[in-house]
């Protein structure tokens, strides 16, 4: 690091701490701190530790022995399901729904699992493994005798000069490779990303869906979907806490929708629904994060010109009337209002 300091630029910053030295045996000095002639040990064994990709850090292996991972294997769900659908006085159609999933070795989400290597304590071991290094370097040591330095203030100084280029204990330092995936000296090593079987999961849910035909032309509609929970943590999965895994149905614990239509026949129709969707917590690969909670109005209208024109039916419809602009999926454009228009013909 030393050396590639301009002597100039060395030979100032020296003065400037107080080392009345010139560029000449700034430079000398230099030399005599190259690993050729001070060989510097006593540094701490690294630490592996596997990047979490949700919190952005690394979480310690708990075991400088890095694992094998297995093959993937099959996902086993099992689903029991009771239900009923009913017709009561040819007005009113009811269907519920109620099931219990059990679910595992399901596969995970995309994970960082090459082992990188860090070691908090690189700078407290460079300052002493430097102290020590110089102290056993004769000639070097007589120069800083000369100039009245003791070792340790010599050795601090390096470690200033390094600054925020060393290290701190969340900058790995290596990352631990399959000997097939070696990269060549002077290459970037990769880390090896992969999905995982993991973690048995246990939830309830139901879905309600109810139509009343309150005349021939007037009808309306409610659907209700529900589930017990939307998010496992690793407790929640039998797995260790410091594992960082965790599981996400990717799909809301509550949801509704409600509305209503008018239509006659051979003339017009009009519509309208209202569908809330609760939030929820999203992992699928790189799309990680937490969707908002929406609410949203449609609209609709058509009309058939059956009397006239018999298979001829023209329909237009607004869904999101208020324009709220929302995401349906982490990673997916925001949704604003939409408007559609739809000419069909049917063949008699």
């Amino acid at each position: 690091m030393l050396a590639s300091i301009p002597t100039p630029v060395l030979g100032q910053t020296l003065r400037d701490n107080g080392i009345p030295v010139d560029d000449a045996t700034a430079a000398g000095l230099v030399a005599l701190l190259s690993p050729a002639a001070t060989m510097v040990g006593g540094f701490s064994e690294g630490e592996l530790a596997l990047l979490n990709t949700t919190s952005q850090t690394f979480d310690p292996l708990g075991s400088n022995t890095a694992v094998d991972i297995d093959p993937l294997g099959a996902t086993t769900t099992n689903t029991f399901e009771v239900g009923y659908n009913g017709i009561f006085d040819n007005r009113v159609l009811l269907a519920v729904d109620a099931y219990y999933t059990n679910k595992a070795d399901f596969v995970g989400p995309l994970r960082a699992e090459s082992p990188f290597v860090l070691v908090p304590t690189l700078s407290a071991d460079l300052l002493g493994g430097l102290t020590q290094a110089i102290t056993d370097n004769a000639i070097l040591k007589g120069q800083l005798d000369l100039l009245g330095l003791p070792p340790s203030a010599v050795a601090g100084l390096i470690v200033q000069l390094a600054g925020s280029g060393l290290p701190d204990d969340q900058t790995p330092v290596a990352v631990v490779e399959a000997m097939e995936n070696a990269v060549a000296p002077g290459n970037t090593p990769e880390a090896f990303l992969s999905y995982r079987n993991f973690g048995t999961v246990d939830y309830l849910g139901a879905d309600v869906s109810v139509q009343v035909l309150a005349t021939d032309e007037i009808s309306l509609f409610a659907n209700m979907s529900v589930v017990s929970d939307d998010f496992f943590d690793a407790s929640e999965l039998g797995e260790e806490a410091e594992s960082g895994l965790n599981l996400s149905l990717n799909a809301p614990r509550f949801k509704f929708k409600v509305g209503g239509r008018y239509a006659k026949r051979n003339s017009v129709s009009v519509g309208f629904s209202a569908r809330f969707t609760d939030g929820f917590p999203i992992l699928s690969g790189p799309y990680v994060g937490d969707l908002p909670s929406y609410f949203l109005v449609d609209i609709s209208a058509g009309y058939d010109f059956g009397a006239v024109v018999p298979g001829l039916r023209l329909d237009a419809g607004v869904q999101n009337v208020a324009d709220d602009r929302h995401r349906e999926f982490i990673g997916s454009p925001e949704i604003g209002r939409v408007g559609m228009a739809r000419l069909t013909y049917s063949f008699q």
